[in-house]
């Protein structure tokens, strides 16, 4: 990793904190846990867009021009039209792995800015026909800096160091791009590895040229572990989208926990196809972990006051949330049924409004 793509992405960093979602934790003892997995954006680490995802965010064209100009680009046309070649570029990159068979594709973000830059050298835009690869790499770290500021989520360091020091192996499985990795030795000065995380344990979407939803990550994090003989049932992936996050990591076998924290990257977009899946653990801070997977083990059982988990408070808040949960699977039921109706645009508009205020009721 070159040494100014952490220092590039703390430059463009700013405090964040998570924005509150309304959501109550349901917290349980989940035994006999031996790996831990997360997601990074939005979980690991609040993310000012939301996601990574190049069609998930909104660019403008003044950080485009920008993040060309401090790599010495001179790019000569509107900052909206580069945005427009580069999103294009990532669409029609898409499209063409969808035609292949790739249900959810993900780009290489150093190949959609090659690509990009000799479009705009074939427009005009851009005099300079020889770029560099440290200019490109630089391009791609400036450009996600501007647009997608990062801070670490609340006692983030706490959580993964709770769960190392007892022997639980971390690990990864994000949409990510080659930078992504840098986040950490930018906010902690300390690489994954030296953080406790297992280099094998490591997916990221952009090295698979597919994403989340997709299960080709899970599917190689589920191969990696049956070598270390750890089961899918004792892994627990940790994550802030209900579909791409909790109902991928169940279909593998894993458990699952909802990150629940933060209003920006919290989806809880329903999957009728697996209405039935709910995650085994909605946290709303990432401290509440440790306890939920440590506290069966030998020499933990300190760390979480035997009353914990079955405060009446804690059973009542559970009972409620897990009511929420059970909603949305019925409401997702009937989306699925909706969907082979006649209605009317209006009408059909009006039914959906109704389910998903069943669900917050």
């Amino acid at each position: 990793m070159h040494t100014a793509v952490p220092e590039t992405l703390r430059q463009h960093a700013r405090p964040q904190s998570p924005r509150p979602t309304g959501c109550e934790p349901v917290l349980a003892r989940l035994p006999d846990i031996r790996a831990v997995l997360f997601d990074i954006y939005g979980t690991l680490f609040v993310s000012g867009a939301g996601s990574i995802g190049a069609t998930s965010r909104t660019f403008t064209g003044t950080a485009f021009s920008a993040a060309l100009d401090s790599v010495g680009l001179a790019y000569h046309g509107p900052g909206d039209a580069g945005v427009e070649r580069f999103t294009g570029i990532v669409r029609d990159l898409h499209a063409a792995a969808r035609q292949s068979g790739c249900e959810y594709p993900e780009v290489d973000v150093l190949d959609v800015w090659h690509r990009t830059l000799a479009a705009l050298m074939e427009d005009g835009l851009l005099a300079q026909t020889d770029v560099s690869r440290e200019q490109l790499t630089r391009l791609a770290v400036e450009f996600e800096g501007r647009t997608n500021p990062v801070w670490p989520m609340p006692h983030v360091l706490d959580c993964c160091r709770a769960l190392h020091a007892q022997g639980i192996l971390l690990g990864v499985i994000s949409n990510a791009q080659f930078y992504t990795p840098a986040l950490f030795p930018a906010f902690f000065d300390k690489t994954l590895e030296e953080l406790g995380f297992d280099p094998e344990l490591q997916f990221y979407s952009y090295r698979f040229s597919a994403a989340k939803p997709g299960l080709s990550m899970h599917l190689a994090a589920r191969e990696t572990l049956a070598r270390r003989g750890i089961a899918p049932g004792a892994t627990v992936y940790v994550g802030n989208d209900l579909h791409k996050d909790v109902i991928t990591a169940a279909r593998v076998g894993f458990r699952t926990a909802l990150f629940a924290g933060d209003q920006r990257s919290l989806r809880l977009t329903p999957c009728p196809d697996h209405a039935d899946i709910v995650p085994d653990l909605v946290l709303t801070d990432l401290a509440q972990l440790p306890p939920c997977v440590l506290a069966e083990r030998r020499g933990c059982r300190s760390c979480v006051p035997e009353a914990f988990f079955d405060h009446p408070e804690n059973v009542a808040i559970n009972r409620q949330v897990d009511g929420r949960l059970r909603r949305l699977a019925e409401v997702t039921r009937k989306i699925r049924e909706l969907a082979k109706t006649s209605f009317s645009y209006s009408v059909l508009r009006r039914k959906l409004r109704a389910l998903l205020d069943n669900v917050t009721g």
